[in-house]
């Protein structure tokens, strides 16, 4: 006759087993990986527009990079906010490309669904800041991302 506890144990290894096999793609770790996301600006000026970029996701940590000249990567921090549901924040600096000076910093916040193995879409808000810290503009965006897989 099988136990209550031989029970319990089969089904920790059963877990154990569902979950290395899921890896990265399910629960918290579902967003790690490199993504490459397209941005559409649901604002008018002033705002960057639509935009394609390349973000990864690793540990806690968050970089973007989109490579036009003058705009450096976005640093910043993700969480889990339970399940495929995540929360970034990222900060941008944007410099003249002909003088190095700084013209604004770009605070990016997005909520972020991971709707299959290979694809996120997401809700931005970002407000645009002067050097001195004076908010410029607030403006929104969706995303789509799109996991990069080792081929």
């Amino acid at each position: 006759m099988i136990t209550r506890s031989q029970l319990l144990f089969a089904a920790l290894i059963v877990t154990s087993l569902v979950q290395a096999a899921y890896g990265q793609s399910s629960g918290c770790r579902a967003l790690e990986g490199a993504w490459h996301v397209t941005i559409t600006d649901s604002d008018p000026a002033p705002s960057p527009g639509d935009f394609v970029t390349m973000i990864t996701f690793t540990g806690e940590t968050t970089i973007e990079h989109d490579g036009r000249p003058g705009w450096g990567p976005a640093i910043g921090a993700y969480s889990c906010d339970g399940g495929r549901t995540f929360k970034a924040t990222w900060l941008k600096h944007i410099w003249d490309p002909a003088t190095g000076n700084l013209l604004v910093i770009v605070k990016i916040r997005a909520t972020i669904k991971v709707v299959s193995d290979n694809e996120y879409t997401s809700e931005d808000t970002f407000d645009i800041y002067a050097p001195n810290g004076t908010l410029i503009s607030n403006n929104k965006a969706t995303a789509v991302g799109k996991r990069i897989v080792a081929e």
